[in-house]
């Protein structure tokens, strides 16, 4: 895919997908709970189930699910150490990197948290660039410079 840099906290839709450091993600609304008891009304319990409003998946090659957390609360951090999902060994990856939340009505806002690499957002269709802007291509880091003629 084409991916363009954020300069700013941005609106994601659910399923949009980013890449922070070396790795792909896609912000998701938390699927709603379906379990319910068996046919006899037994519940099975493993670990007290929390509430989340989003999550962050990784997609790893082939598009393969990754890695996923949950939001505690309205936020969550990724990055390299002290977040909710870190990449330890990512050396494109700062120490916090970008920020995820959701507001009251359900919106998933990415922010590039003063990241040495960037966040990048997927985009489709057109969209327009401006003088200065980072698109990644592939593993391709192209940056766009307007001329004068």
């Amino acid at each position: 895919g084409v991916f363009v840099r954020v300069d700013r906290s941005i609106k994601l839709e659910a399923g949009q997908t980013f890449l922070c450091g070396d790795h792909v993600f896609v912000a998701e609304i938390t699927p709603k709970d379906t379990s319910a008891p068996d046919a006899d009304e037994t519940y099975f319990y493993a670990s007290p189930k929390v509430t989340s409003a989003f999550r962050v998946v990784e997609q790893v090659d082939g598009g393969r699910m990754g890695m996923v957390c949950c939001a505690q609360g309205s936020k969550l951090r990724i990055g390299r150490q002290d977040c909710n999902m870190n990449f330890p060994r990512d050396t494109h990856m700062s120490p916090r990197h970008a920020s995820l939340s959701i507001d009251n009505d359900g919106v998933i806002t990415l922010k590039d948290d003063k990241s040495n690499n960037g966040v990048y957002v997927r985009v489709s269709g057109a969209h327009q660039l401006g003088d200065g802007d980072y698109l990644m291509i592939g593993r391709q880091l192209l940056r766009v410079e307007f001329t004068a003629s």
